[in-house]
């Protein structure tokens, strides 16, 4: 998924090769991509929720003393 066009019964038969898919066949390929992207959406969301908890909004006013990490990064030049 994460964006990507998803890969039906249509697109699993090598190139050149025709078959003629029952409607049942689309449908329920269908209804499991739906039912993937439902619980991948639960799945963010929870995670969001739990990683939210952890944020607070923070202001600084001008002449405020502040404490910075900076890390290295390798590979970078």
């Amino acid at each position: 998924m994460y964006g990507r066009p998803c890969r039906t019964p249509l697109y699993w038969m090598e190139v050149g090769e025709r078959t003629k898919f029952d409607q049942w066949i689309v449908d329920e390929a269908a209804e499991k991509i739906q039912f993937i992207r439902d619980n991948m959406k639960k799945a963010q969301d929870r995670q969001k929720k739990y990683a939210d908890r952890k944020r607070r909004e923070v202001e600084f006013q001008v002449g405020d003393i502040v404490y910075l990490k900076v890390t290295t990064q390798k590979g970078k030049d």
